[in-house]
């Protein structure tokens, strides 16, 4: 499910990423999507998470280009 949500964000031209916390319970899956319109410093998001969470980037916001 959270791929499909991330999927429509990266649509959007949104940069994407997503915490998931480190559950021992293999039937439990907690995550939480951002979408961003601006560049996110990997280290920076991954403190916010703290030691319970990990981070992967989904998609990379596309680059704007001038005509």
């Amino acid at each position: 499910m959270p791929a499909r949500i991330a999927d429509k964000f990266k649509a959007q031209g949104l940069e994407v990423w997503m915490f998931m916390e480190n559950v021992p319970s293999p039937q439990e899956l907690n995550a939480v999507i951002l979408a961003s319109t601006r560049r996110e410093r990997s280290s920076a998001l991954a403190a916010i998470g703290g030691e319970g969470w990990s981070l992967a980037r989904l998609t990379r916001r596309a680059a704007c280009v001038d005509s």
